[in-house]
């Protein structure tokens, strides 16, 4: 998988090959379903210690809870931004 960097090289190389515009991803992305979590709010997490209660009450109802498997689902859609210049 490439990194962001090397997309976003790749991207400005080949927009300026084509058609003299510019296409470049912008690093900020807009949550636009459900609430993004970052990492930084899970690492309170330790398996086999932290409960399903403490996780909801923290991070909030989840999406989907699979009570089979003991799995709770936090699901979101982002959306990020382009510049386009020429």
């Amino acid at each position: 998988m490439r990194s962001a960097a090397e997309c976003a090289l790749f991207l400005v190389i080949l927009s300026g090959l084509c058609a003299g515009c510019i296409v470049v991803p912008i690093e900020k992305s807009e949550c636009i379903i459900g609430t993004a979590i970052p990492k930084k709010e899970i690492r309170f997490i330790d398996k086999g210690v932290t409960t399903r209660s403490e996780v909801v009450q923290v991070l909030g109802p989840p999406t989907e809870w699979l009570e089979i498997r003991r799995i709770l689902i936090y699901e979101w859609v982002s959306e990020r931004d382009w510049f386009v210049g020429r």
